[in-house]
């Protein structure tokens, strides 16, 4: 029992301190776009500005999910455009702009939060463990006062 306990109780304390330093990274400011061929790639999931400055006529502009299959940002218009997109995870993400005359687009991003996948994990480990804890601490006291 004591290495059970000692097993679920290091795992609580590898998922608080996980938690707590994924919060102090994901607060750093920055704004990291790395580009991949006609995509892009961002280092956790996001909350981007895209800014868009066209050199006159109408322009369609799309920001594409291949992972999820689906537009995320879609938008024709012949106007800057300055507008926060969420982005679900880490990427890839495509940047489709159909113009007949440039458009200059840039990405920065604003704030960081982790995926839901790895939220999920890491409360699901944490809540289980401090379940399984909990049983066998009450186990243990049920014992020793039969005792």
């Amino acid at each position: 029992m004591r290495l059970l306990k000692a097993i679920l109780i290091s795992i609580l304390i590898i998922t608080v301190f996980s938690l707590a330093i994924q919060e102090k990274i994901l607060q750093k400011p920055y704004s990291q776009v790395i580009l991949t061929g006609r995509g892009f790639v961002v280092p956790s999931a996001r909350v981007i500005l895209l800014n868009t400055n066209p050199k006159g006529g109408e322009y369609m502009i799309a920001i594409f999910d291949p992972e999820a299959n689906k537009t995320i940002f879609l938008r024709r218009t012949d106007r800057p455009i300055n507008k926060e997109v969420t982005l679900p995870h880490s990427g890839p993400y495509y940047v489709l702009i159909d113009s007949e005359l440039p458009v200059v687009c840039a990405l920065k991003g604003v704030a960081s939060y982790p995926s839901k996948e790895i939220l999920n994990i890491e409360y699901g480990m944490g809540g289980v463990s401090a379940l399984l804890l909990a049983g066998i601490i009450l186990l243990e006291r049920k014992r020793n006062d039969k005792s």
